[in-house]
């Protein structure tokens, strides 16, 4: 995993200790890179505050409290190294190495590659019973461009299609672990950037682009036309088996259902970019909880899907979907939209419960977070899949799409298709 460096034999030396700084280095090709260690550090600090262990970030040495940096190598060409300033409190080095190989074992698992490979399925006849029921799923889809799939259904699915069983429980954890949402209070959030290469039959992993939504698009609020910068999906969900079979299973029933096209984007290509959002939203005190602050509304895609990962004392009128006529006014509240305009109503239950949708052929508006017991945070975990034919000059967004595979979090999941 790791070369942890200490100078182990100060005594032999005459030294009256051995000094309280850890150096690490990792085995493993990318994982010394400086982004990388500064995911370690923040995976050591998470471990630290969940076990209820005092370490901060930063280059002090000597102080009471432990200190963890990302140091620079004293040689050009040297990739940097974790650097550890144990606190000076003996009692609580045992503590503190608990908290610091939580964290690093954390981090090996999300930065080490892990892709689904459907066709080692193929020899399988459960696969060819979950491959018949999809076909069923992408019928009604295309007939009715929208569909609810229950989470019960969707688990047996992923296992057909190889997803691991571990993963169904690590899915269940990662929303923990989210960035601070830099647009609004009430969410922690990360995004990722993700490619549907039809031509070469693949799913990979893009360059961070920062994400923009606009009134052209059906979305009014007061950051609309703004590009917005979200912390990055890391290695923990894209490298779950479970996320990527969900990839899997939205490519098969969408690909190649024809959708209202919108502007400025390829529909001469057959490929799809899609935006990942692993997302938190929670209700306490003062602070409400919405889904969709913007009211009635569309994301910018062709197909949306949205999977539910799980809630905590969210009352049972809380994240019900509407799915509303076009005709419906964008930018008003889910609370004054017409009943007449109101074309479908669901709500996310269960594990992996999933609503898939044709994004502009309709809009959508949700109810907010609302808390059972007021004493206490409510909170809603969801995942949202965004996928859209690739931008032209001229869009909206006042940007076209850079095909940049991410240098750091690779990822290539087959498409047998």
């Amino acid at each position: 995993m790791a070369e942890v460096m200490f100078p182990h034999h100060w005594r032999k030396y005459g030294w009256r200790h051995g000094g309280n700084v850890v150096t690490v280095r990792f085995h493993g090709e990318g994982l010394n890179k400086r982004p990388n260690l500064e995911r370690c550090c923040d995976d050591i600090l998470r471990a630290a505050e969940e076990q209820g262990v005092q370490m901060v970030k930063g280059a002090s040495l000597g102080f009471s409290t432990t200190r963890i940096f990302v140091a620079d190598a004293f040689y050009k060409n040297t990739d940097p190294f974790l650097r550890i300033s144990v606190g000076v409190e003996s009692e609580q080095i045992e503590a503190v190495a608990r908290a610091v190989l939580s964290g690093i074992k954390r981090y090996c698992i999300s930065a080490t590659p892990v892709n689904l490979n459907v066709a080692q399925q193929l020899y399988d006849a459960k696969f060819y019973k979950a491959m018949a029921s999809m076909l069923e799923v992408r019928a009604k889809y295309t007939k009715d461009r929208v569909v609810f799939m229950e989470g019960e259904w969707l688990v047996s699915i992923l296992k057909a299609l190889g997803a691991k069983e571990e993963d169904f429980d690590a899915l269940q954890q990662v929303s923990h672990h989210l960035g601070k949402d830099p647009t609004v209070d009430y969410r922690t959030i990360r995004n990722g950037l993700f490619y549907y290469d039809f031509e070469n039959k693949a799913i990979q992993r893009l360059q961070k682009q920062r994400f923009t939504l606009t009134v052209q698009e059906n979305y009014k609020r007061h950051d609309s036309g703004l590009p917005r910068d979200f912390p990055e999906v890391r290695g923990d969900l894209q490298y779950n088996t479970v996320l990527q079979g969900l990839m899997v299973v939205k490519a098969f029933i969408m690909n190649k259902v024809d959708v209202e096209p919108r502007a400025h984007l390829d529909y001469s290509s057959p490929n799809f970019l899609c935006n990942v959002f692993n997302i938190r939203t929670f209700t306490e005190k003062n602070i409400l909880g919405e889904p969709t602050l913007e009211g009635v509304h569309a994301d910018g895609a062709d197909h949306t899907m949205t999977t539910f990962l799980g809630c905590t004392n969210m009352r049972s009128d809380s994240g019900i979907t509407f799915i509303h006529d076009q005709k419906e006014t964008t930018g008003i509240p889910a609370t004054e939209a017409k009943p007449s305009l109101i074309k479908h109503r669901f709500q996310h239950r269960h594990f992996l419960d999933s609503l898939l949708f044709a994004d502009n052929e309709a809009k959508h508006s949700l109810t907010s977070v609302f808390q059972e017991d007021l004493s206490k945070r409510a909170t809603r975990d969801m995942l949202l899949f965004l996928t859209r034919k690739p931008k032209l000059e001229g869009h909206s967004s006042g940007h076209v799409d850079a095909i940049e595979t991410h240098r750091t979090l690779p990822m290539n999941v087959p498409l047998w298709l």
